[in-house]
């Protein structure tokens, strides 16, 4: 034995790689068959499939809206019951119906009603309208940063019967709008997910509109992507919608429903984005344990708890938590204060986020009715870009 020789144990590589990114992996896979044997291995999967649970899922926290009010969401450490706390004040001129969440970025909420954009600075109560033309509740939006600051992207479709989606970025610094290359496709009217400097929706072609595709935008490069879905075996339905989109962590995660049966329901994270290879299946729901029943409509995965076995979600009826280790009761329905009507959307706060609490927390001095307007003298809330900024995510071929 060559005594200059260091032997790294087999099982220390494996907890190495398991920890390493798709890319990484699959480059040690070509390396031998052995390597490719133990690096496709039940045990080794199962051991990523334990650390990835883990991975960006500490934070706890989600904003969420119905159609007239924001409410800060947070599940804590010690198992004692969720709290549910509505905003105590409200960008200056943003009317109290159908409100939806755009995009939240740093600590900058991007918020709407029927008529105007608010870019919203929670912390500080500052915000800033945008009026934008033709920006209709039946078009879909999606607000982000890139290196050149702060955007809304705006898609719509012409009629019913057009296939293409139009679209239009719009810089928050430079109020400049731009009009981008049409899509080949539809896409559904609910705020973008932004990752990885990319904005995602779901997407479809046909007049049913089910969506059963992903579309992204490439804020740096201006461009629209295909983004690939699950292997359709993986998968193991013949048809499938894309039901919800949201973010675990900092991996995006797309919802799936059977088209069979409607109450089957996937959920997979992108570990890589823009790679196919990478969609991991984290969650399976099947029809024989859904009580309460549950619409499926605009589901949200907000984050995961309970050492990655607990899934907490939104979608319009309400907030669930589905517990793989509970046997007779795995998914409920949390009850929760001040939603009377039904939620819209809902977006997961990070740790870089949690400006939240303490917007939330204004509610209790303003608990018999909306705070006085106390907007400071303050420049615009985008005018500096904020410290942690997008990546341009990877191509997965663009759109001409």
């Amino acid at each position: 034995m060559n005594p200059n020789k260091v032997h790294i144990p087999d099982g220390l590589v494996e907890n190495i790689l398991a920890r390493s990114s798709f890319k990484t992996i699959a480059r040690c896979q070509i390396l031998s068959k052995y390597w490719s044997g133990i690096l496709s291995s039940k045990i080794f999967l199962e051991k990523r499939m334990a650390l990835i649970k883990h991975w960006g899922y500490n934070n706890r926290k989600a904003i969420l809206c119905d159609s007239s009010s924001f409410f800060f969401f947070e599940i804590a450490d010690d198992g004692s019951d969720p709290v549910m706390t509505k905003f105590g004040f409200r960008p200056d001129g943003l009317s109290v119906h159908n409100v939806r969440i755009v995009g939240l970025y740093s600590d900058i909420l991007c918020v709407r009603d029927d008529k105007s954009f608010f870019v919203w600075e929670v912390d500080e109560n500052v915000s800033e309208r945008v009026q934008l033309p033709d920006s209709s509740c039946d078009h879909a939006f999606g607000f982000g940063y890139s290196e050149k600051g702060f955007h809304l992207v705006m898609l719509s479709s012409a009629s019913d019967t057009d296939d293409l989606s139009y679209a239009r970025s719009y810089s928050l610094n430079t109020h400049n709008s731009i009009k981008l290359n049409p899509i080949p496709c539809k896409v559904a009217n609910v705020g973008g997910k932004l990752v990885n400097g990319n904005l995602v929706w779901p997407a479809y072609c046909d007049d049913l509109g089910f969506p059963d595709k992903l579309i992204s935008y490439n804020l740096s490069q201006k461009v629209f992507q295909p983004l690939p879905l699950p292997d359709s075996n993986a998968i193991a339905w013949p048809e499938f919608v894309v039901c919800g989109l949201g973010k675990l962590g900092p991996f995006l995660s797309v919802v799936l429903r059977n088209s069979e049966r409607v109450t089957d329901i996937q959920i997979w994270n992108m570990m890589e984005f823009g790679m196919k290879n990478s969609w991991l299946k984290i969650f399976t729901i099947s029809s024989l344990v859904l009580s309460p029943p549950i619409c499926w409509v605009r589901v949200v995965p907000l984050f995961v708890t309970k050492n990655g076995n607990e899934l907490v979600f939104c979608e319009e009826t309400g907030v669930f938590i589905y517990d793989v280790e509970n046997i007779k009761q795995p998914l409920r329905k949390l009850f929760l204060d001040h939603i009377d009507d039904k939620l819209w959307e809902g977006a997961s706060v990070t740790e870089d986020e949690n400006f939240m609490a303490e917007a939330a927390s204004s509610q209790q001095n303003h608990a018999n009715g909306p705070a006085e307007n106390v907007y400071a003298s303050h420049g615009s809330v985008y005018s500096f870009p904020p410290s942690n900024t997008g990546h341009a995510g990877q191509d997965a071929g663009s759109y001409g």
